[in-house]
């Protein structure tokens, strides 16, 4: 009860978008960090699956919270949007995003964590910047097209769906959307919750800007066009680099996760999948249980050995079986200097003396 009075309360979180200089101009991004010193640091990747920033903000202020990390998060305000439209070449797309982590790499460190929390979009990103990451957390792997999937019935239906849901966000389509949102949630609290995730998905709505409703309209079509060939087009990570982990809703499709995953096991060999229990495609609109999951999934990837490191140097307290020895005190000087506490008998054949 007496520490109590002396140790902190909890840890304070401060968020807020800051400004920095990519794509030749000002470019905005998001920061969420502990007051206190960081474990790591995180790029998240948090352009619109559907869900607007502010929605996906709670969780992020979790981690920062919880595991203590500073997180650098891209947004639908850090990009142009309009590298998604139809007939754009997707190369520019991922430059803008190279350009935007370019930036970054000052205040990123020597080594970060990247978590893709996108349809896919800037997977590629862990490829391009591996040297200097200490770990990845890829979510939605469900969505990776392995180069046969394209054909089949599953592949169809799910781009039908996506098409739709894109038309719905381009005509602003409130009920439709409302209608479909089942379809990529599984809240829990059963029908109240449902609801409840319902109303708080239309106030987020409500107040999301312009740069989200045209990015949610372009980046599922955006998604079937390019994904597969950027997808493939990466070389192999090798085995004995960074942990990679990827995270997939147990709701999916199990024949999408098996066509998907093998492709990732054949980029990835030394990656783990690992499944978000109770959740769909939006991890954010879940609740605290699937929250805890995939903050679960991040702990394990943040650098123990910033703990380790002092725990497994800590020694005994220096008088405890430790001889100390400590410069005597002189009371004369010259040749017939010595100690207080002494004779003088040792003066000559020791320059400090082994009782102090």
């Amino acid at each position: 009860m007496l520490l109590k009075e002396v140790l902190p309360t909890g840890v304070e979180v401060h968020s807020g978008p800051v400004h920095i200089f990519a794509c030749e101009e000002r470019r905005q991004v998001h920061v969420v960090a502990p007051d206190s010193s960081a474990s790591a640091n995180v790029l998240y990747l948090g352009l619109p699956r559907f869900i607007p920033f502010q929605l996906q903000l709670p969780a992020l202020e979790h981690w920062a919270r919880v595991l203590r990390v500073k997180i650098w998060a891209i947004t639908e305000e850090s990009i142009d949007v309009d590298r998604l439209k139809p007939g754009t070449d997707p190369r520019e797309f991922q430059e803008e995003l190279v350009s935007l982590v370019a930036a970054l790499l000052p205040v990123l460190g020597e080594k970060f964590l990247f978590a893709d929390s996108t349809f896919g979009s800037g997977t590629f990103l862990a490829w391009r910047f591996r040297d200097k990451l200490s770990g990845a957390l890829i979510f939605n792997v469900h969505l990776f097209m392995a180069p046969d999937f394209d054909g089949t019935e599953p592949a169809k239906k799910i781009q039908n769906r996506m098409t739709k849901l894109g038309e719905y966000f381009d005509q602003r389509d409130m009920d439709n959307i409302l209608g479909v949102l089942p379809d990529f949630m599984y809240p829990t609290g059963g029908a109240d919750g449902v609801e409840a995730t319902k109303k708080a998905y239309a106030e987020a709505l409500s107040s999301a800007s312009e740069k989200f409703w045209k990015l949610s309209a372009l980046q599922p079509s955006w998604n079937f066009e390019h994904l597969t060939t950027i997808l493939s087009s990466q070389e192999e990570w090798h085995m004995d680099s960074l942990p990679v982990v990827l995270a997939c809703s147990d709701q999916a499709p199990l024949v999408v996760v098996s066509e998907s995953t093998q492709r990732l096991h054949h980029l990835l060999p030394g990656s783990k999948l690992e499944f978000i229990p109770s959740s769909k495609w939006s991890w954010q609109l879940e609740g605290d249980a699937v929250l805890a999951s995939v903050t679960q999934l991040l702990d394990t990837l943040l650098p123990r050995w910033l703990s380790d490191k002092h725990m497994n140097k800590r020694s005994s307290l220096p008088l405890l079986g430790q001889q100390v020895i400590v410069p005597p005190t002189i009371d004369a000087a010259g040749d017939e200097a010595f100690c207080r506490s002494c004779t003088g008998s040792c003066r000559a054949e020791q320059n400090l003396c082994p009782v102090q």
